[in-house]
Parts: structure tokens; sequence; C-alpha cells
């Protein structure tokens, strides 16, 4: 009698088709894939295996996907502007490492976001870097430079009265699909270290063990944000010694510190060798914002479009649409009705209610002119001559 082979601990599409295991699906999630889908099991138990083998199973392909990172930062950057915080598209100028001391079947951990599958830094972890960088350059017998740090970020130690920092971090995210590298670290006493009893004194003869880890890759930009814990002096309680700004002032200082701790101590993991150095990304922050400001506008325009076809007749709301759907919208909108016109789109009542609208739009735009003194040159003229005719009905 044969027995049935015992299945993995894995979803049961992965036990039908043990190929799933060899690589990351394209669509896949690269850390749900990287943290739980090892590809060395045989009869449902773990096998010994190449580590820097699995580390190169998530660095052949870019990890993330743009449309949904895209969408992650819209929303925050409109939560941030709606706080009065503060934006920040900072670039790595050296690999970056997060969650090293996580548990993984390669010794070193990496920290991944659930749900969009890249590298990310905690708010957390933004906020204790940021604080230790200030405390290294404070004056430690300057009381009112250290009562001013614990406000911001909350006092260290337990106080009369619980209190919170004045600025909240955000978790620091990649603006688009990230880049990942296996990178090697070499302990050269490992033995000695390992050893509790330490018989061996550290030198020469003890031979080296290179372990990989995950890193990312340099000119890799990611998203920072602060916003502050309260936005207005309305919202300040009376004598708790806040600024009559609310928090927001905070949040220009903090941002300022931010810049400065990234591009001199790092952040992630072995910042002591170089890593985590980060720099501003100019042209990504000016991308962002242009890209962010011209949402909003479109969110605006259609708002305004509803309003007006809420209000409009049935030959206005057909105007409206067509001028929505257009794919050129560089063109003048009285111009593409006009043209409309000319295809015999309208005709009759029709065309004659179409013609007063163009009438009230050509006046709004200061382009109603029914004379001229170059009449066969200026175009504006013939435009106006070319209404006139309709609302007469020809």
């Amino acid at each position: 009698m044969k027995t049935a082979m015992p299945t993995l601990p894995l979803y049961k599409e992965v036990n039908d088709d043990k190929t799933l295991l060899k690589s990351l699906p394209q669509n896949g999630n690269a850390g749900l894939w990287y943290d739980k889908f090892c590809s060395s099991w045989e009869n449902a138990k773990f096998q010994k295996f190449r580590k820097e083998e699995w580390i190169k199973t998530v660095t052949n392909r870019h990890c993330g996907n743009s449309d949904e990172l895209k969408q992650q930062r819209d929303r925050r950057w409109e939560m941030v502007a709606k706080l009065e915080g503060q934006n920040l598209c900072l670039k790595t100028d050296s690999p970056f490492v997060t969650g090293l001391g996580r548990e993984h079947p390669v010794e070193n951990g990496f920290l991944w976001h659930h749900t969009l599958g890249v590298p990310y830094l905690p708010g957390s972890s933004v906020k204790g870097m940021v604080r230790a960088w200030i405390e290294q350059w404070a004056d430690e017998k300057n009381k009112e430079e250290k009562e001013e740090i614990d406000r911001i970020f909350g006092p260290k130690q337990p106080t009369e009265q619980p209190q919170v920092g004045a600025v909240v971090f955000l978790d620091a995210i990649p603006l688009d699909k990230v880049r990942l590298k296996a990178d090697i670290m070499t302990p050269h006493y490992g033995e000695y270290y390992q050893n509790k009893e330490r018989p061996k004194s550290p030198g020469d003869w003890i031979s080296p063990v290179p372990i990989p880890f995950l890193a990312v890759k340099e000119d890799t930009t990611f998203h920072f944000a602060i916003v502050p814990r309260r936005q207005s002096c309305l919202e300040t309680p009376a004598g708790s010694g806040e600024s009559r700004g609310g928090h927001r002032s905070d949040c220009e200082i903090v941002i300022g510190w931010l810049k400065d701790a990234l591009e001199w101590i790092g952040a992630g993991a072995k910042t002591a060798v170089g890593y985590g150095r980060m720099s501003c990304d100019e042209a990504a922050q000016k991308r962002c914002e242009d890209e962010w400001r011209e949402q909003k506008q479109k969110a605006k325009d259609a708002k305004k479009r509803d309003a007006e076809l809420a209000k409009a007749s049935p030959i206005e709301r057909e105007i409206l649409n067509l001028l929505a759907e257009r794919k050129d919208k560089s063109t003048e909108d009285y111009i593409v009705v006009i043209s409309e016109v000319q295809k015999d789109r309208w005709e009759g009542k029709d065309k004659v209610e179409v013609a007063k609208w163009l009438e009230r739009e050509m006046k709004e735009k200061g382009k109603w002119k029914p004379t001229s003194n170059k009449p066969n040159k200026d175009k504006a003229h013939k435009r106006t001559l070319l209404v006139l005719k309709w609302l007469q009905g020809e």
C-alpha cells in the first residue's frame, strides 16, 4: 500500500504544483516569498540550502508594483497636506538594510511592507534615528534645549503627567519598484566569539565565514513624511507650553533634522560602516508635488463639472461630456465645439442652443468679436460670425 506524500505547510496551489517553489512568481509579493516560501522542502522537512541562492531569488527583478506604490504615495501626500505636515523624498547614496535582526533561515532577516512587498523603514525607527542625531548635537547643559527635544519627541523618562511628542513620524516607503542586491559580511573571529569558554585567542589563523544578506541598492528614493499632532492653536491646550501655531512649525524644524541625520549617520542597519546614507532627491520631490497638484486640480475640475452637469440642459450636458472625454486638452473648448457643429453634429433647435453656449463661452474668454479692423485675418471675428449665423438658425 502506497503512503500519500505529506503536504507542505503552504497553500494548496503550491502543494499541487511544486514548480511554484523554484522562483518568485511574476506578480508575487516579494516579502511573503522571501520570508515564508524557502524552496528547500523535502517530505515536509526543511533541508539545508545555499543562502546566497535564496537571496538571489528576489534580486533578479524589481520588487513591488508601480501602480500600488503610486496610489500609496498619492494617499499619503494628500493626508500629509491636509494635516499641514511635511513631505520629503530622499535617495539612498549607499546600500540600505532594514530589519537585519529579524529571524530568517539565512540568519539575517529583512523588513518587508506587509501589503506592498517592498522594504520600508518604520516610523518608530525614523523617530529614534532623528532623536539620536539631535541629542548628539544638543547641549546637555542647556536645560531649555533639552526641554524642547522632550516636547517634540516626548520625554524618555516617565513623568507625573504622561506626554506624547509634538510630531508623528510616518513609515518611509519607496516611491517606485525597488532593486535589491545580495551583499556579504565577513566576521573574522566568529569562532572566538561563539565559544563562551573562549579557549583560543582571536587571531589570523581563525577562518572567516562569509555571511550573505539582502540590501537595497543605491539610488532608491524613499518617501518620508512628518505630521503635527495638532494642526492649529485652537487645538492647543492652554498652559501646555506649545507654540501658538500648534505643532506645524515643529514639523519644519524636524524635517531639517531628518535631512541632516540621514546624510550624516544614515538609517537602518550597518550605519557604522556607511550603510543607509541618504540625500534629498529634488527631482523626485518636484515630480511628486506636481503630480499631486495636478491630481488635486483634476478632482476639483471633476467636482465643478458635476455641479455644472446637475444644472445643465441636455444639450449642455452633451457638450460638457464631449469636452471631458476629448484627448487633446490644449485646444480651447469653444474651438472644439465649433468644429463639431461644422461636422453637423447638431441640427435645428439643438444647433441654436449650442450657439447660445458658444456665445457665452466666447464672451467669457474675450473671444467674441462681431466687428474687426482686419476681418479677413482675424480668426476670432470669423468664428463669431459663424456663431451669429447659427443663432439665427442658419
